[in-house]
Order: C-alpha cells, then sequence, then structure tokens
C-alpha cells in the first residue's frame, strides 16, 4: 500500500493540483525538519563552564546561537557543542 492508496491521486474531484497533505508528511514522504535543541541561558553557560558575562559575550561574537522565546534567552545547545568542539585540547 503506498500513500496514494491512502490520500488519493495528485490531482482532487475538479481535477486541480492539490497540495501534499499532512498525511503525507506524517506517513513519511518527507523527512522531519529536526528539533533544535534549546535550553535557558543558565543551563547552556553552565555546559561551557562559563557565567553570565562571558556567555553573553560568547553570544555577542556569533560564536554561539541564542534565540528569545516570551522575553526568554534561550541558546542552541547544537551550537554549543560545536563550540565546546572547536576548542584545544589542554
Amino acid at each position: 500500500m503506498n500513500i496514494d492508496d491512502l490520500v488519493g491521486s495528485a490531482t482532487n474531484w475538479r481535477g486541480s493540483i492539490r497540495t501534499k497533505s499532512k498525511m503525507e508528511f506524517v506517513m513519511g514522504n518527507e523527512s522531519p525538519t529536526p528539533r533544535r535543541r534549546l535550553a535557558p541561558r543558565k543551563v547552556a553557560f553552565a555546559a561551557c563552564h562559563v557565567g553570565n558575562t562571558k556567555g553573553h559575550e560568547l553570544i555577542n561574537r556569533g560564536l554561539i546561537k541564542a534565540v528569545k522565546l516570551h522575553g526568554k534567552t534561550l541558546v542552541d545547545m547544537d551550537s554549543v557543542d560545536a563550540f565546546l568542539a572547536t576548542l584545544p585540547e589542554a
């Protein structure tokens, strides 16, 4: 059974081309978009072993990425992992 058996052909009953339905995305025709791992700034700064000042300096320099959500700063943990991977070994 393929997806067209479940949702019909590529055209609707009027003959116009239909767009992809939610079911087609759920069924796996399209790869899902990866979810961003966001954490509060204090958690992210603790993962970097830095304080507030140095953490915001890293954000301002573009070394780690941050977004605002309802006035709260959330840090992209993938960018934190990438930053930590670039550090030289001691």
